[in-house]
């Protein structure tokens, strides 16, 4: 599997909630075809039936994105729109964390606007003429 050059978004990610052996997956495209990222090898991948589903409908809409013309702002868009949904699930994983943990509102604010901050930072640095 090639590097995903041509990315003009910020994939999917899904994190396990402390599974034991559990890792991440992103669902990102490379050309013309749909890859699953891990983290580190895998000699296999078992999902629970909503983990399945989350995969699955992620996977769709990659292929979608693959198929159909789209204009730069149309591409914008849908980046900034699924860079959004990874932000929400990335942020909801640390809230859940923190507060288990204990942690204080502004400990808790400040990984949050960390967060926001470099994902306005992936969407900047997105080449919107890379296809």
């Amino acid at each position: 599997m090639s590097g995903n050059n041509g990315q003009e978004h910020e994939p999917p990610e899904f994190k396990s909630l402390g599974a034991p052996g559990a890792s991440s997956v992103i669902v990102a495209h490379d050309a013309d075809k749909v890859v699953l990222r891990f983290p580190e090898p895998k000699l296999w991948v078992a999902f629970d039936p909503n983990g399945a589903r989350n995969v699955a409908d992620a996977m769709s809409a990659e292929a979608d994105y693959i198929q159909r013309a789209v204009t730069k702002e149309q591409r914008m868009q849908y980046a900034a729109g699924r860079l959004r949904e990874g932000l929400i699930t990335r942020v909801t994983i640390m809230l859940v964390s923190m507060d288990k943990d204990g942690r204080k509102p502004v400990y808790m604010a400040a990984h949050v606007v960390d967060q926001v901050l470099q994902a306005i930072s992936d969407l900047a640095a997105m080449d919107p003429n890379a296809r």
